[in-house]
């Protein structure tokens, strides 16, 4: 995966900003060869520097806001991570994300989606090598705008998707101000639905 990365970046310049290999934002964790992976968009550079207090490693991605952790035991009730939320491994699942470029809040949603998707492309080599080792069987979007970069990026040939797309919200949706119990039980139900799936594929 680094060699595939350091490849992108001396093709892609302007890639090179905001992507830390040093910290424990590596943009993918979990097991490669599960039948279900989530994608989310990019790796969150600002959720690291609210966590500074200590050395971050790769099992703390996707566990540091409240979207995060909601994210973890939603993955825990449907059995896609064993062991509790917090633990280290126990993965049934994989995640990763579109870019492998870390990015700052402010200046990825007021990025013209022409240039996000500039980002996505310029990516996509290593997102395309990912599919194309793991081939999970059930790939799953985690929120619509991921949903539709995937598409665009399949409709161009430059992945493919080799099992069945699916689609869940975004776990920063639980972010949003008004979050409350049965928002959250409905984004559970939607993860637990993915076993049911991923036990139905072959």
């Amino acid at each position: 995966m680094d060699r595939r990365i350091d490849a992108v970046l001396r093709d892609h310049p302007h890639l090179r900003k905001g992507y830390d290999k040093q910290s424990g934002l590596r943009g993918w964790l979990g097991d490669p060869s599960a039948k279900v992976w989530f994608i989310s968009e990019a790796p969150s550079a600002w959720r690291l520097d609210r966590n500074r207090s200590a050395p971050l490693t790769p099992e703390d991605q996707w566990n540091l806001s409240r979207g995060d952790k909601h994210l973890r035991r939603a993955l825990v009730k449907a059995r896609f991570k064993r062991r509790g939320a917090d633990d280290p491994d126990g993965w049934h699942c994989y995640l990763t994300v579109l870019s492998k470029s870390a990015v700052t809040y402010r200046s990825w949603r007021t990025m013209p989606m022409r240039a996000r998707m500039r980002t996505f492309e310029g990516w996509a080599p290593v997102l395309a090598w990912e599919l194309e080792t793991g081939r999970p069987r059930v790939l799953v979007a985690m929120g619509r705008e991921t949903l539709r970069v995937l598409r665009r990026l399949e409709r161009s040939g430059l992945i493919r998707i080799p099992g069945k797309l699916d689609f869940v919200w975004s776990y920063g949706y639980l972010m949003q101000p008004g979050t409350d119990k049965e928002r959250v039980a409905r984004y559970e139900r939607q993860i637990a639905r993915l076993a049911s799936v991923a036990r139905r594929v072959k």
